[in-house]
């Protein structure tokens, strides 16, 4: 059997995981007390030796600008020569772009070893643990600490997934470093209405004797950020409230991570100069120019719409699909003023209901065809499109992240170890 095909095995074992962890975490009572997911996640790494005890931790929240910001730093550990795994969330095309070790997405073979290897812990997780099994994203990030200590790996570079206190990722030991990138309104029934609450959980990654640097600019929240060291015994630091364009802060906040950790000018210039993600404002073909974006809250779509001021070019075709969950209006506030022909659409993921595009056309107010499947919806705008305009998918990692297939398909990225 080939690593490819195990891996693929692996991950079908971790996503059927999904109905028992819904339905044992309802038979438990459901989940009253956040609290659990930082117990049940203790649980899992402490039945795998208690692997989160044997990095240099490296920890980033915010709402947006963190997988940037994970990535440059990173790479900037890796260019220095450095030993260091990454864990980012999510991904675009394949569950292997969660976790990097060095310049390359983890081994397919040693993933599906260590799948094979958590099995009759999760088996025992159902009877032992006080909140039965993990959740598909607990137990990724255990994998990926497993990753990085097969590997031999001194940095762990951790991107929160949702908020920060009672995220898996914070049952880590105090980092030394500590980023919380530029803050905005999504994962409101999780966080709160108001950007202080918001800011209030993600600043729940600051521990004693940690350093935390933030890209936020609102006095009010740097206050809070600040006031939040200072009672846990961190030390604050911020950029420069000069910087206004997201991507120079991204850059910026990485640098002096960079800096305080001794990293060479030249591989921080590296860095941002070879700097590319997948479905992050991606580029993928020209003639016409089709643009990838996973941006998924209006934060994100704006920054989105602000690289967009940057070029030059004729007609937008708006290629536009999100979940049912966000907060549509004040995302097609952001894009809808630019573009020039929408094609509304949904991703096919069904573990996350979709937006209809019926009621997405309806939101923007704005006419437009109607696609069921996204591939039809891309290939009309491409065949729309002259040599001067930009195609822009938008709205959702599920919808960008599917198409992006057209162009690198899952097993190349897989075999690889990469997605470019």
């Amino acid at each position: 059997m080939s690593d490819t095909t195990s891996y693929h095995e692996a991950i079908r074992f971790l996503e059927g995981l999904s109905n028992i962890s819904t339905a044992d975490t309802y038979m438990r009572g459901g989940a009253p007390n956040p609290q659990m997911y930082l117990e049940r996640t203790q649980w899992l790494l402490s039945a795998v030796g208690n692997p989160e005890k044997n990095f240099r931790f490296i920890h980033i929240a915010g709402t947006a600008g963190k997988g940037t910001v994970s990535t440059l730093i990173h790479t900037m550990l890796v260019r220095s020569g450095k030993t260091a795994g990454l864990f980012t969330s999510p991904f675009a095309t394949t569950s292997l772009e969660k976790i990097k070790t060095g310049e390359r997405y983890v081994d397919p073979g040693l993933f599906a070893e260590l799948v094979n290897e958590l099995k009759p812990v999760l088996a025992r997780s159902l009877q032992e643990s006080p909140h039965g099994i993990p959740s598909y994203y607990e137990i990724f990030f255990a994998l990926s600490l497993m990753a990085f200590r097969r590997t031999s790996c001194e940095w762990a570079v951790i991107e929160v997934g949702c908020g920060g206190t009672y995220d898996a990722t914070n049952v880590i030991p105090a980092p030394e470093v500590g980023v919380i990138t530029t803050i905005d309104y999504d994962h409101m029934q999780l966080l709160g209405n108001t950007l202080e609450s918001i800011a209030g959980n993600k600043a729940g990654i600051i521990k004693y004797g940690s350093e935390v640097w933030t890209s936020e600019m609102r006095p009010e929240l740097r206050q809070l950020f600040r006031t939040t060291c200072e009672e846990r015994g961190a030390l604050y630091h911020e950029i420069s409230d000069s910087i206004t364009f997201y991507q120079d802060k991204n850059e910026q906040v990485a640098r002096e991570v960079a800096t305080h950790l001794g990293i060479s000018s030249a591989a921080q210039d590296w860095a941002i100069k070879a700097f590319r993600l997948p479905c992050r404002f991606e580029l993928i073909q020209d003639h016409p120019r089709v643009i990838l974006d996973g941006a998924h809250n209006a934060a994100k779509v704006g920054a989105a719409v602000a690289r967009l001021q940057k070029l030059t070019y004729q007609k937008l075709h708006l290629v536009i699909g999100m979940a049912e969950d966000k907060d549509a209006e004040k995302m097609l506030q952001e894009i809808m003023p630019v573009t020039t022909v929408p094609y509304y659409t949904r991703f096919q993921e069904i573990h996350r209901p979709a937006l209809s595009p019926q009621l997405l056309r309806e939101k923007a107010g704005k006419p437009g065809d109607i696609f069921l499947d996204p591939f039809q919806a891309l290939d009309a705008a491409m065949k729309a499109a002259g040599e001067s305009d930009i195609v822009l998918v938008i709205g959702s990692f599920y919808l960008s992240g599917a198409l992006r297939t057209c162009w690198y398909a899952e097993d190349w990225i897989i075999e690889n170890g990469r997605s470019f």
